[in-house]
């Protein structure tokens, strides 16, 4: 693919300032440029987990693209979902540790909504995987909520950082619960946008 964009003029914004995003979306390109999307994610409500992060990568999506409309944009955003309750990014240390506390031991579903748009052409869908974590002792819950860690992910935790001592089982896409599905966008660019 990387070969087809040194041919051409087109352009492919990844709407995502977040260095795991830029990290991740390099994997499938080496030639794009990364967008912050402004967008007031307070006003998407009454949705579950799987609605609202499509909505999310949706609204994303569509403020780059008009400002770009003839170049690929693609947008994601990740909820972690458990017994159909969102856990958000924790604003204080007893959210981090009331999160972490109720995914111990149990499994929960994380799930990546995607949005890739370009001139008339649009695809969006949500990628979900189960992770079940073992679990976790207090003291370890304790000191991981006294780092910096958990306070700007979803659900208080990283699969790729400290949780991955815990990590019982994954059915899924691991890049999706990092936050953006390498295979499947790879395969949806290949498919209808080039």
């Amino acid at each position: 693919m990387a070969q087809q964009e040194n041919n051409d003029s087109r352009k492919v914004i990844l709407a995502s300032t977040s260095p795991r995003r830029r990290k991740l979306f390099s994997l499938i390109t080496d030639s794009f440029v990364c967008m912050s999307p402004d967008v007031d994610e307070s006003t998407v409500s009454g949705l579950g987990a799987e609605g609202r992060c499509r909505t999310l990568a949706e609204m994303k999506c569509r403020h780059i693209h008009e400002q770009y409309p003839d170049d690929i944009v693609v947008a994601c955003d990740t909820v972690v979902d458990l017994d159909s309750k969102i856990l958000e990014k924790p604003v204080s240390f007893e959210d981090a540790y009331n999160m972490i506390k109720s995914i111990s031991g149990r499994s929960h579903r994380v799930h990546t909504g995607v949005c890739i748009m370009k001139g008339d052409l649009e695809e969006s869908y949500v990628s979900t995987s189960s992770v079940e974590f073992y679990e976790i002792p207090d003291d370890d819950i304790t000191a991981y909520c006294m780092t910096d860690e958990p306070y700007d992910k979803a659900g208080a935790y990283g699969i790729h950082a400290w949780a991955a001592r815990y990590i019982k089982s994954i059915d899924g896409d691991y890049y999706s619960i990092m936050g953006l599905p390498v295979s499947s966008i790879y395969q949806c660019l290949a498919r209808k946008f080039y």
